[in-house]
């Protein structure tokens, strides 16, 4: 299992000429298909932004991001849900269907498929540094809406 901000940082190889070709500087959400769309890229050589379909990752190390060629980037789309934008999924609220605060998305949990698996929460530095921070998954979630993810408080994990 990755979280969601390790992959922020990677290096992007390409595979067939062996060369680095950018770094990993965000990664694009849905909610509604609950998986990772991409990664947003910055090149090496060139300006701007581009985008890597998550199928069309080679591989997704501890390390670096693998891709077969230069054929697989693409144009950034900014229509896409970031993870690191503050509130579009670190730092949104998340609420229990019972009407309690349970506090903000501080990470998300991700499979080897890019399929969400968890929220990591916060409720402030000092509950984290004193209980840790609690982890939430996907499967209750009741849902996501621009000021909160709401789930089943029958479902919190401990």
């Amino acid at each position: 299992m990755k979280r969601g901000q390790e992959l922020i940082g990677l290096s992007v190889m390409d595979l067939e000429i062996g060369e680095e070709i950018g770094q990993v500087t965000d990664v694009f959400f849905d909610h509604q298909l609950q998986s990772i769309l991409g990664l947003k890229i910055k090149k090496k050589k060139g300006r701007g932004q581009d985008f890597i379909p998550y199928e069309k990752l080679y591989s997704l190390g501890e390390d670096m991001v693998v891709i077969k060629d230069k054929n697989c980037i693409g144009e950034c789309q900014e229509r896409y849900q970031s993870l690191i934008d503050e509130g579009e999924v670190i730092g949104h609220k998340v609420i229990s269907d019972q009407g309690e605060e349970l506090g903000m998305v501080e990470d998300i949990l991700l499979n080897d498929n890019g399929k969400l698996v968890a929220y990591e929460l916060s409720e402030g530095l000092i509950q984290d540094i004193l209980e840790g921070r609690e982890t939430l998954t996907i499967d209750n979630t009741v849902s996501y809406g621009k000021d909160a993810i709401i789930v089943e408080s029958s479902k919190r994990l401990p």
